[in-house]
């Protein structure tokens, strides 16, 4: 990974080390590139590349890297992500382009919360549960929310009110649900 990346070091962001004149030691990561496919030459000193990756790959990186392997240097001159997991740019929409829609039309356009994170775990508690959690007290399991005694501590998981996001909650390691972060709907 690049210098000037997120990525903490000793609880330390890696681009604020590098900010300082400090240059910190950025280890290797395993990646996967699934597909690298030059787009298009623009002139001698550019060219326009499509890929496919895993998570955790810095085109950066990636682009320094073939420029290395070629004994020469390179840079990104722009950077567009066409995909992230099963979000497309093909399917967004510009935010202007939303506010001038109807309610209902934009409604429609916009994807709800469980359908942005079709892989996080939810429970759909009772009213007097949804109750608790909205005034910061925790669930334990019960009859109707039993799996949280099979969720390991640490899990974080969506909460449904009537098929809405109501908030996010973490299991913690006394197997109750406490509330972490409630939407405003």
């Amino acid at each position: 990974p690049p210098a000037y990346s997120a990525i903490k070091i000793n609880g330390e962001r890696a681009y604020d080390l590098a900010r300082r004149g400090e240059m910190p030691e950025m280890k290797a990561r395993a990646i996967t590139i699934y597909n690298l496919e030059l787009v298009e030459i623009v002139d001698t000193d550019h060219a326009t590349f499509r890929t496919t990756c895993s998570k955790g790959t810095y085109i950066r990186s990636l682009a320094r890297d073939m420029a290395y392997a070629l004994g020469t240097l390179g840079h990104l001159t722009m950077l567009r992500r066409t995909r992230a997991g099963a979000f497309r740019l093909a399917d967004c929409m510009a935010l202007d382009d939303l506010l001038n829609l109807s309610p209902e039309t934009a409604a429609q356009k916009v994807l709800s919360i469980p359908q942005m994170l079709p892989e996080m775990p939810y429970i759909s508690p009772a009213p007097d549960d949804l109750k608790k959690l909205s005034n910061g007290q925790p669930i334990a399991g019960d009859e109707s929310n039993s799996f949280l005694d099979s969720c390991p501590p640490g899990s974080t998981m969506l909460i449904l009110d009537n098929g809405k996001a109501f908030g996010i909650g973490i299991i913690k390691d006394d197997r109750r649900l406490w509330p972490r972060r409630n939407f405003v709907i």
